[in-house]
C-alpha cells in the first residue's frame, strides 16, 4: 500500500474539500485492512463530540479497488435503510473519491447526529465552535454521561476506578450495583471484594473542578463549569456532581488486549455470561442505557469481568416490558460481538464459543433446536474483516433476540 505520509496528505486535502477540516489535527493511522486502511480522528464541537473512522482505498496503484470501494458504500447505505438496525454497525457520514484515493468517513450511530450538525454549520459557514482545551470533562448526550473525569488507581492489590457523575445517578447506580452484588453472591457465594464486576465503594460530592486557563490550573465552581461549551448541554441535575469510587476486577480490557489461549477465551465467556444471566434472569435488569452498554470491549476484562456498570439498571417506572426486552437483546448482541472480537486467532468457528455462552446463560440447560440452528447459521470464517461481515451481525442480532425470547418469559 501507499506510504503513510503520502496517503495522509491526500486525506487532508479531501477532508478540507469536504468541510471536515476539524478532523485534520487528530488524524492518525490505526490499522491495515485487506485492501484498505483505517484512520482515526476526533470531532470536537459545542453540540458534542464524535469518534471518527476514515476508511481509505488507494486507487493510484490498484484502480480495481474502486469496485471494493463502491461495494462498501452500497453496504453502508443498505444498513442505513434497515428497520431494526443494530447500533454496532457504523454510519457512513460522507464519501468522496478521486482518481488516486477514496475515503469513507464513518462514526457510530449515536454520534452521527453530532457530525451532521457540524456539517450543517460547515455548509452555512457557521460551524459549531470547537471546544478547545478548557476542561477535561465533556458531556455526551447520546450516552447521557460525563466523560474525561474517570481515573484508575491501584491500592494494596485492589483496583479502583473513580467515576465523575451526577449525584442523582450515583445514588441510583449504587443501589443497582448493590442488588447485583447480592444476587451474584447468593448464587456463587463470593466475597464482595472478589466480585467479577465493579462494586460501589463510596460517593463523594464535589463543588468545583480543576481546569486549565492560559496554561495554568485553577478551580472552577460547578456553576461555571456547566457554562463551558462541552458541558452546557448537560441536564440540570448534572449540576450536582460526585465522584463514585468503585472496586473493579482488573484494569485490562478486551479493547486493548485479547485472551492468549483458547482456554482463556472460554473462561472469559463463562464468566461474562454468568454475570449477564444474573442480571437478566434473577433481577430482570439490563446492561444498556441510552446508547451505552456495559458489555462493550472497553468495559469487559480479559477474564470476563465488567469494570464499569454505569449503564446497568434495574427495571424502574417508565421501563415497559418491551423496553426491557429490547435492552436485553442489545446486551446479548454486544456481548456476542465482544466475544467475536476476542475469538479471532483462537478458534476457527464461533459455534462452540457461542454455544458455551448460551449454555451458561441458560443455566447449562440443553439448547433448543431453534437456537442450535441459529448457532450453525452464525458459524463463519473468523478471518473475514469486520466491515464485510453483514451476515454475522444480522445473525448475531437474530440469535440474541431468540435467546431473550426463549429464556426471558
Amino acid at each position: 500500500m501507499e506510504n503513510l505520509a503520502n496517503e495522509k496528505s491526500k486525506i487532508v486535502i479531501l477532508l478540507n474539500d469536504m468541510g471536515m477540516k476539524e478532523l485534520v489535527p487528530n488524524l492518525e493511522y490505526i490499522r491495515d485492512r485487506e485492501r484498505s486502511r483505517v484512520w482515526n480522528s476526533k470531532l470536537y464541537t459545542s453540540v458534542g463530540d464524535a469518534n471518527i473512522e476514515i476508511i481509505v482505498y488507494p486507487f493510484e496503484n490498484e484502480p480495481g479497488l474502486v469496485v471494493d470501494y463502491e461495494e462498501e458504500v452500497a453496504t453502508f447505505h443498505a444498513f442505513a435503510t434497515m428497520k431494526d438496525r443494530w447500533n454496532r454497525v457504523p454510519e457512513l457520514i460522507l464519501e468522496k473519491r478521486t482518481s488516486e484515493i477514496g475515503i469513507l468517513i464513518t462514526t457510530s450511530i449515536d454520534q452521527a447526529g453530532v457530525c451532521r450538525e457540524y456539517l450543517k454549520g460547515s455548509t452555512s459557514g457557521k460551524n459549531p465552535p470547537t471546544t478547545g482545551i478548557r476542561c477535561a470533562l465533556t458531556y455526551h448526550p447520546q450516552l447521557d454521561r460525563i466523560l474525561g473525569g474517570d481515573y484508575f488507581i491501584e491500592e494494596k492489590g485492589y483496583f479502583i476506578k473513580g467515576i465523575v457523575l451526577p449525584v442523582k445517578r450515583a445514588q441510583t447506580m449504587q443501589v443497582d450495583m448493590n442488588e447485583l452484588t447480592k444476587a451474584y453472591q447468593s448464587i456463587y457465594h463470593l466475597e464482595t471484594e472478589k466480585m467479577p464486576f465493579s462494586v460501589a465503594v463510596g460517593i463523594s460530592q464535589i463543588d468545583s473542578y480543576a481546569v486549565l486557563e492560559n496554561g495554568k490550573q485553577r478551580q472552577l465552581s460547578l456553576e461555571q463549569i456547566f457554562t463551558l461549551a462541552d458541558l452546557r448541554l448537560a441536564p440540570s441535575y448534572y449540576h450536582e456532581l460526585a465522584i463514585m469510587l468503585t472496586l473493579i476486577p482488573s484494569f485490562d480490557t478486551t479493547e486493548i488486549k485479547s485472551p492468549l489461549t483458547r482456554e482463556d477465551l472460554f473462561h472469559l465467556v463463562r464468566q461474562l455470561f454468568q454475570i449477564i444471566a444474573c442480571g437478566h434472569l434473577y433481577l430482570n435488569a439490563v446492561f444498556s442505557r441510552d446508547a451505552g452498554c456495559c458489555l462493550m470491549p472497553e468495559f469487559v476484562t480479559l477474564k470476563g469481568g465488567i469494570n464499569d456498570l454505569y449503564f446497568f439498571s434495574l427495571p424502574r417506572n417508565g421501563m415497559s416490558k418491551n423496553d426491557i426486552r429490547q435492552h436485553k437483546i442489545v446486551d446479548l448482541a454486544n456481548a456476542f460481538m465482544t466475544i467475536w472480537k476476542v475469538s479471532q486467532g483462537l478458534v476457527e468457528s464461533l459455534e462452540p464459543v457461542f454455544h458455551q455462552a448460551i449454555s451458561v446463560y441458560s443455566g447449562n440447560r440443553e439448547l433448543p433446536a431453534e437456537l442450535m440452528n441459529l448457532l450453525k447459521d452464525s458459524t463463519v470464517d473468523l478471518q473475514v474483516e469486520m466491515y464485510s461481515r453483514s451476515k454475522l451481525k444480522t445473525q448475531i442480532h437474530l440469535l440474541a433476540s431468540a435467546v431473550v425470547a426463549y429464556y426471558n418469559k
